[in-house]
């Protein structure tokens, strides 16, 4: 994972934490997608990823965004 990878996923991961009661996993994967997992007791799951993350990083990508998705 390059070194913005590393600091978005931990940075967005941060403010996940904060309001979500469960497994959260963060990571950009080999095809260049950010990847957000939630895994809950209940199983009440969720997951979405965004494509072409080195992309939209350039054209000022936000954690806010990521978050308010």
């Amino acid at each position: 994972m390059l070194d913005y990878e590393c600091l978005f996923s931990n940075h967005l991961y941060e403010k996940l934490k904060g309001v979500i009661k469960g497994g959260i996993f963060v990571k950009v994967n080999e095809n260049d997608s950010l990847v957000v997992e939630i895994k809950r007791k209940d199983g009440n799951n969720f997951g979405v990823s965004f494509t072409d993350f080195s992309n939209r990083i350039l054209n000022g990508f936000t954690t806010e965004y990521a978050f308010m998705r």
